[in-house]
C-alpha cells in the first residue's frame, strides 16, 4: 500500500496520485472490508452542505507538489515556524455501486488527483493551533477528551484526535496548516480526505503506522461519532488503499481489506 508517513523533518507523505486512464487501465487491485450505512456526500440540499461539508476555501487542480509547499509557506505566514511534516490523502470516485457500501454490497471507486493536504510542526504544548485558507484559526486541547463544538469543519478533526486519544497514544501540540484541492458538496468525499490525511499526520506526530483499514475506520468513526454522519467504509478506505491506475473493489459484505 506504500508508506503512510516519512516522519523525519522536512519530509513528507506525498502518494502519487494520478487520473486514472481508462484506455490503459492496469489490472485492478482488489481490497475486501466492511461498511453500512449513508454516505454524506449523497446529500444534496443547502442544508445538509452546510451543516456537513468542510468549508475550506478550494485550491485549483494543483499538483501534489504545489499543494504541499502552499500549506508550508501558509503554516509559516500563519504560524511562523516551518513544517516538519507534511500529509495528504486524496478525494475519490466512485465508478460502480453508488449507495451500496452502507449495503453491503460491491462497490469499484478510485482515487482522484484531488487533495487535502496538511502541514504541521510541533509546539511543545498539549494544544493544537489549525488553520485553513479563508478561515479563522481554531485551538484545540489535546490533553482532554474531545467534544463536539465549533467551527463545525473542526468536530471532524476532533473525532480523529479522539480516536487516537482511545488507543492510549499521547498526542504533543503543534501548529498545522490545511489546503484542499477537493471541490466540496461535488461527491468526491472532502470529509474523508481531510479525516484520513489528519489520521496520517497524527501518526507521524506519535511515531506510529496503524493498519491501513484500521486508519480508515477510525476516520469513519469520527465521521460517525462528531459529524453526525453514519457513513458508509467506501470514502475512508479509497482514501487509505487508493493505488495509482488502480481501481479498488470493495467488498462491503466480507469485512476483509
Amino acid at each position: 500500500m506504500g508508506k503512510h508517513h516519512l516522519g523525519h523533518p522536512g519530509h513528507f507523505d506525498l502518494r502519487e496520485f494520478q487520473p486514472v486512464d481508462l484506455d490503459s487501465l492496469k489490472k485492478p487491485r482488489y481490497h475486501q472490508t466492511s461498511g453500512a450505512l449513508f454516505s454524506p456526500f449523497c446529500q444534496t440540499s443547502s442544508e445538509s452542505l452546510e451543516k456537513w461539508h468542510t468549508p475550506f476555501m478550494l485550491e485549483s487542480n494543483k499538483t501534489l507538489s504545489d499543494l504541499a509547499a502552499d500549506s508550508r509557506s501558509n503554516l509559516k505566514s500563519l504560524f511562523g515556524v516551518d513544517s516538519t511534516l507534511v500529509t495528504a490523502a486524496p478525494g475519490r470516485v466512485n465508478l460502480i455501486g453508488e449507495h451500496i457500501d452502507y449495503c453491503d454490497g460491491f462497490v469499484l471507486p478510485l482515487a482522484i488527483e484531488r487533495y487535502v493536504v496538511i502541514a504541521c510542526r510541533p509546539n511543545d504544548s498539549n494544544i493544537a493551533r489549525i488553520g485553513s485558507t479563508g478561515l479563522d484559526p481554531i485551538e484545540l486541547d489535546l490533553s482532554d477528551r474531545q467534544v463536539i463544538g465549533t467551527p463545525k469543519w473542526s468536530n471532524y478533526l476532533r473525532g480523529v484526535i479522539q480516536g487516537f486519544l482511545d488507543l492510549n497514544y499521547a498526542i504533543p501540540g503543534f501548529d498545522a496548516f490545511i489546503v484542499s484541492s477537493v471541490p466540496l458538496g461535488a461527491g468526491l468525499s472532502s470529509s474523508a480526505a481531510l479525516e484520513c490525511c489528519f489520521a496520517t499526520l497524527l501518526e507521524g506526530l506519535v511515531d506510529t503506522v496503524l493498519p491501513t483499514a484500521d486508519k480508515a475506520l477510525l476516520a469513519q468513526k469520527a465521521e460517525h461519532d462528531y459529524a453526525g454522519v453514519p457513513c458508509g467504509i467506501m470514502d475512508q478506505f479509497t482514501s487509505t488503499f487508493g493505488v495509482k491506475d488502480h481501481l479498488i473493489l470493495i467488498d462491503c459484505r466480507s469485512g476483509e481489506p
